[in-house]
């Protein structure tokens, strides 16, 4: 814990030079939080699952998760994988996660993570050995000493906000601050940091902690929980344990993936399989855009073993649904490139080339299921 201060207080240290001599990168790191926010909204606890499952890249057992809602907060636990020092880096800095070049990784540029800021004015990491806690007090304060330290940075806060009800125009995840139970002023959010701790004291390696004491807030996360659906869990690769605890739902499935079968366990004892059919490789030169990161492209289409308990229409994914109709007594997920809201796809060479492989994969699945016993069941 010694080496995370060090290391953090360097960090803060050096946001600090920066934003003294160039003032304008306040205004603009908090223009992109909140932008970045807005996108995401309605999609918080996807790019928290998203994350959960990354945890599991470099992890040598299987990824268990929990989304528990609680009186005092939204927690979202997980094992696998801590946060690195780039990690949390990746969330005081957007667009530069450790993961952006990393194939195996469904999330690459530590966005997602800011949405949660919708909810939440604070939030607290419980991480292998650290707690990490960001907050807009923290933020606030942090400018305040900015301003009073460097003319530069209140003259051009005064003309630009003169008037305005933003009194602290700062991103909030740009200050984060090393917890213990000694150093939190704010007794709601030590309550919520020390149920956190408890989460990881029951196994769990990253405990995601954010406080809700706004009742609009408090029925957007209970929105969110009931909108997730097990199939989610199907073209993730790391969950293997999933667990909803909340006033209304209680939910537990487990995923067991073996060759190009995954079936999901219920918590009642029932079960549904589905067959995958896999397509990978590389984007040809001529379709790539000169801004991509990634240039392979994957490609999943899961095939139910009872058509009974598919729903009539569904969504493409892309890891997780989109809002892009996909028609078809299937779910197909595709690593296509989409616009910043993650809910619709960019009209890109590259996308083309990807919805071309895409339908070819879906011809092979039905040619694979055709039946002499059930001669419509390839249609």
């Amino acid at each position: 814990s010694a080496e995370w201060e060090c290391w953090l207080d360097t960090q803060i240290e050096r946001t600090k030079e920066v934003y003294s001599s160039d003032p304008e990168r306040i205004t603009s790191d908090y223009n992109r939080e909140v932008k970045q926010r807005e996108n995401y909204t309605g999609r918080s606890l996807l790019e928290l699952i998203q994350n959960a499952d990354d945890a599991g890249l470099n992890s040598s057992s299987s990824v268990d998760v929990l989304i528990q809602l609680t009186d005092v907060g939204l927690f979202v636990a997980n094992s696998g994988e801590p946060f690195s020092r780039d990690g949390i880096k990746s969330l005081m800095l957007s667009d530069n996660s450790p993961k952006q070049f990393r194939e195996e990784c469904i999330g690459y540029k530590g966005l997602g993570f800011r949405s949660v800021l919708n909810w939440s004015s604070s939030v607290v990491i419980h991480s292998g050995k650290i707690s990490i806690g960001f907050s807009e007090t923290y933020a606030a304060e942090f400018l305040d000493e900015l301003r009073c330290e460097y003319e530069e940075v209140e003259d051009l806060l005064n003309r630009r906000y003169s008037g305005s009800e933003v009194t602290h125009p700062i991103a909030t995840l740009s200050t984060p601050r090393l917890l213990s139970s000694e150093n939190i002023d704010d007794a709601q959010l030590q309550e919520v940091y020390e149920h956190g701790k408890n989460l990881k004291r029951d196994g769990y390696d990253t405990v995601i902690c954010i406080p809700l004491f706004n009742s609009d807030a408090r029925t957007q996360v209970k929105e969110e929980i009931n909108s997730l659906f097990e199939e989610l869990m199907l073209f993730l690769r790391n969950i293997e344990d999933f667990r909803i605890q909340s006033p209304e739902r209680e939910e537990h499935w487990k995923i067991n993936r073996s060759g190009n079968t995954v079936t999901i366990l219920h918590g009642g004892g029932a079960s549904s399989t589905w067959e995958i059919f896999e397509d990978s490789g590389q984007i040809p030169q001529e379709y790539r855009e000169s801004h991509q990161t990634k240039d392979q492209y994957e490609i999943k289409v899961a095939v139910p073993s009872d058509f009974t308990q598919i729903r009539a229409t569904s969504n493409l994914f892309v890891f997780f649904p989109t809002k892009v109709a996909f028609p078809f007594p299937m779910l197909a997920h595709g690593t296509f490139h989409v616009n910043d809201s993650r809910n619709h796809l960019t009209k890109t060479d590259a996308n083309r080339f990807v919805a071309k492989q895409l339908a070819s994969t879906m011809v092979e699945a039905a040619e694979e299921n055709r039946s002499e016993a059930d001669p419509w069941r390839a249609l």
